[in-house]
């Protein structure tokens, strides 16, 4: 129950999120070594430091510990 629930917040929110930095393009490529995939663009790796954008990552850090502790006592009462 608690991935279905996270994996919603994560597709309407965090995806878009992530894709829609603009982190990939400060990346040198010859020079530091770092091979970004078309995969990293949907990571914080496309998030730059300091961004708002971190501020969904960081409610959905919250949420999910919230979805998973009501969903530890609502089985904890059951049994």
């Amino acid at each position: 129950r608690c991935i279905v629930k996270m994996s919603v917040f994560s597709f309407l929110i965090l995806l878009p999120l992530n894709f829609t930095g603009n982190e990939h393009k400060n990346y040198n490529y010859d020079a530091e070594g770092i091979f970004f995939t078309d995969f990293m663009r949907f990571t914080m790796a496309n998030v730059s430091a300091g961004s708002p954008r971190l501020w969904g990552h960081a409610i959905g850090a919250y949420l999910l510990t919230g979805i998973v502790i009501r969903e530890l006592l609502v089985e904890y009462n059951a049994y």
